[in-house]
């Protein structure tokens, strides 16, 4: 199991037993993080990281960001606070890490060829 909905096709049942179409939509719908976590196991299939348990609890997956990436620190406690947080992004402040220290722009060269109909 990837996720706390249950295993992929699970259709939820209201009480009295009736579907309706709400729900054979929600038992479709996966996390970002089932999605990944079931890509990683098919992808990696003798990993040691626990990707179910990433799946199954945002926290975890959040304590790991925390810990690998830089800015993401606390990210489970920063994350609960009313207006979240910001993550530094340097070009929000027109800070730009360039060899001028401006934005650079480049255009990369298109094809010279019209599409064939």
């Amino acid at each position: 199991m990837l996720q706390r909905l249950g295993p992929p096709g699970a259709l939820p049942v209201k009480p009295g037993g009736s579907r309706n179409a709400s729900s054979l939509v929600v038992s479709a719908l996966r996390s970002e993080s089932a999605i990944v976590a079931g890509i990683a196991k098919a992808s990696l299939p003798k990993t040691a990281t626990p990707w179910e348990e990433y799946a199954a609890d945002y926290n975890r997956l959040r304590d790991k960001m925390a810990e690998a990436i830089e800015g993401f620190e606390c990210f489970n406690r920063r994350a609960r606070q009313p207006l979240g947080f910001r993550l530094e992004q340097p070009a929000r402040e027109l800070v730009f890490l360039t060899n001028t220290g401006r934005a650079n722009f480049s255009l990369p060269p298109l094809a010279d060829a019209a599409p064939s109909l």
